[in-house]
């Protein structure tokens, strides 16, 4: 007899039904747990931030420095709350790096020119979607 005609018949004497909704009880409470733990991340500190950079743009590059220098560090914030860095690099190139450890790091980067914020103008918003 297949496995499945076998668990079905042991199911059926021990009341079925009763096993049945504990089981998906159970499996919902799992459910809800992990997707509560998955909606809340920690905040990414900026030594790891730099940390990232400097190895991402390193493997980009091919670069051979032990020590990719960083001009400046801009932080971005969404109603009060740290969402990205963007991190120019000293040679040319800027990285914008997530700050918040539920998505992936690297949202975009270029390995030329520098990231410039423009103040003087009324900017559109830029979204980045991940």
């Amino acid at each position: 007899m297949p496995i499945q005609i076998i668990v079905l018949y042991v199911i059926k004497d021990i009341n079925s039904f009763q096993i049945i909704k504990t089981m998906k009880k159970i499996l919902f409470i799992a459910l809800c747990i992990f997707f509560v733990q998955m909606s809340y991340g920690k905040n990414v500190p900026e030594s790891v931030a730099i940390s990232v950079a400097s190895n991402f743009f390193k493997q980009k590059t091919y670069s051979s420095d032990r020590h990719i220098q960083i001009k400046d560090i801009k932080d971005v914030y969404y109603k009060g709350l740290l969402t990205t860095s963007v991190i120019n690099f000293e040679k040319g190139g800027w990285m914008i790096i997530e700050r918040d450890d539920r998505s992936v790091p690297v949202l975009a980067y270029n390995t030329r020119g520098a990231f410039v914020f423009d103040t003087s103008k009324k900017q559109k918003q830029l979204v980045i979607i991940s």
